[in-house]
């Protein structure tokens, strides 16, 4: 089993890296084309576009776990099934809220301090496309198709965004032509992925998931989505409301280059959910994998929190330029924010795998509590930081406290 992981892991982190390396680029022709004051409204733009992203990548992991689970005890068609099913009843949710964001979009680019509101229009649209695609990846990777899943839920979107943001951007369109990138990668997204399901000869679509499993998916979905888009999009969205743009845009400086660590965890739990999930049905240990998980997380991250202290000035100067330069005195006290979030995410997934759905509740309330909290203290840029970090240290205390007690009781039974 190890070996397998091995050799998946390797296929996702190599597909994780170049996807990684094209959204940061992405960020920087963006930064370097927009410059501070335009900067700030777009990452309020973009922090809508990536919570929704990362309601796609909640539900992909739900959607995930449940394939890995119905592929280990009925088979692999009756999982495609299942799924397909479900995409058809989840549909009409990316289209509502697309919807009910395009109808607000004046009022959103208000309270966002967008200048230009056809840009809200367009985000909505990302906003749909990033809703839906995730469904079709989740089906690859719950299915351990890590090849196919690599090519449509990483490398093409990511590197159609840059390739098209940085078009629009060379050709003078700027501000719009940014955000045009974002839904555009959404649709390279479901199109890559649903070629690949429809390659698969023996994928019905007759059968439809029954009610029971849409709201499992559903409410594991939700909980998987409060607790990853809170601690990397909540505090850019109040930044935007309540400092000036060019102080946004400087926060946003330290968002792009301190989020680089949430890609380092991702390898590891979108490896580590099916291969869990699949050992925990099949009643085989599985603690193992998960510390493996977490101690190539550590290894990882080391070096980078050592950039991000030692050499925050030259690293933000390198990257985004010296008119972003007061923004290097938050970058280390983000980026440990950001490791502890990133161990808490392997935590989260190895969680999900095993159905320990208390750990999944946790998360979302202790996320839900950093929302309240940051309502209170969002005078300075530290007090916001600090909210993250405290609240994701409390659960990561949680988290390991869950892993002890349910490695050290009885095993629970099965449930299909």
């Amino acid at each position: 089993m190890i070996k397998q992981w091995r050799r998946d892991f390797l296929i996702v982190a190599g597909a994780t890296v170049i996807a990684g390396f094209a959204n940061y680029l992405f960020q920087v022709v963006v930064g370097r084309g927009l410059g501070p004051e335009q900067f700030g409204p777009f990452g309020a733009l973009f922090a809508v576009f990536y919570g929704a992203s990362v309601a796609g990548a909640a539900l992909q992991a739900s959607v995930a776990e449940a394939a890995a689970r119905y592929n280990a005890l009925h088979g692999p068609e009756a999982a495609s099934a299942i799924v397909l099913g479900f995409a058809r009843k989840f549909a009409i949710i990316p289209l509502f809220i697309t919807f009910v964001l395009a109808i607000s979009y004046r009022q959103i680019a208000i309270f966002l301090g967008v200048q230009e509101p056809v840009a809200v229009l367009i985000t909505a649209a990302a906003v749909g496309t990033a809703l839906l695609w995730p469904i079709i990846t989740g089906l690859l990777q719950g299915q351990q198709q890590f090849v196919a899943f690599a090519l449509a839920a990483h490398i093409s979107p990511s590197v159609s965004k840059l390739i098209f943001g940085a078009l629009f951007i060379s050709m003078g369109v700027g501000f719009i032509g940014a955000t045009l990138a974002l839904p555009i990668s959404g649709i390279f997204a479901f199109a890559v992925g649903i070629a690949f399901v429809l390659y698969k000869k023996n994928t019905p679509f007759q059968r439809t998931a029954d009610v029971v499993t849409v709201r499992g998916l559903s409410l594991k979905s939700l909980g998987l989505t409060i607790f990853l888009f809170v601690p990397a999009n909540v505090d850019m969205l109040v930044i935007a409301h309540s400092f000036s743009n060019t102080d946004a845009g400087l926060y946003n400086a330290v968002v792009t280059l301190g989020k680089l660590v949430i890609f380092l965890p991702m390898p590891l739990s979108l490896v580590l959910l099916p291969a869990a999930t699949k050992a925990y049905n099949k009643g085989l240990p599985s603690a193992h994998l998960f510390l493996f998980s977490i101690a190539g997380l550590i290894f990882g991250l080391a070096p980078v929190l050592g950039i991000y202290t030692f050499v925050p000035t030259q690293i933000i100067t390198f990257i985004l330029g010296e008119s972003y330069l007061p923004a290097s005195q938050h970058l280390s006290l983000y980026g440990f924010s950001m490791c502890i979030f990133s161990v808490n995410m392997v935590v989260v997934y190895y969680n999900l795998a095993i159905q320990n759905n208390h750990m999944l509740f946790a998360a979302a309330f202790f996320s839900l509590g950093e929302i309240a909290l940051m309502g209170f203290y969002h005078e300075t840029f530290n007090q916001i930081i600090s909210v993250m970090l405290l609240t994701n240290v409390a659960l990561l205390g949680i988290g390991l406290g869950e892993f002890v007690r349910t490695h050290t009781g009885t095993r629970r039974t099965v449930r299909p």
